[in-house]
């Protein structure tokens, strides 16, 4: 499995570098399986409005990732990607959000 993250990890540097965007990747492992997070200056670009160009770019990783392990005979791991915790502070807002009106809902 350390061969895999690698191997996706790389996937991800190299798709970077051809879209010539600076950046580092980091990866952890979660409850959630493996989650990849892109760390750059340059993440507007790669978010994207409201995300649309962070999904389209996990969309390319999965299946670049998938393509090379199939070849090599490996299972496929699940992962998930991110850029500058994006998608985890997105996850926090809407639970604040839902908390709040939780609490709304209780008093009135």
């Amino acid at each position: 499995m350390v061969g895999q993250i690698q191997q996706i990890k790389n996937i991800i540097e190299e798709t970077l570098t051809k879209m010539s965007i600076a950046g580092s990747v980091e990866f952890l492992e979660n409850s959630n399986g493996i989650q990849f997070n892109i760390k750059t200056k340059e993440a507007s670009i790669l978010i994207g409005e409201n995300g649309q160009n962070l999904m389209a770019l996990s969309h390319i990783a999965k299946k670049l990732a998938e393509r090379a392990l199939r070849s090599q005979s490996q299972d496929i791991i699940n992962f998930s990607l991110d850029i500058n915790d994006y998608q985890a502070k997105k996850a926090e807002s809407l639970r604040s959000l839902a908390r709040m009106n939780a609490q709304r809902v209780r008093y009135f």
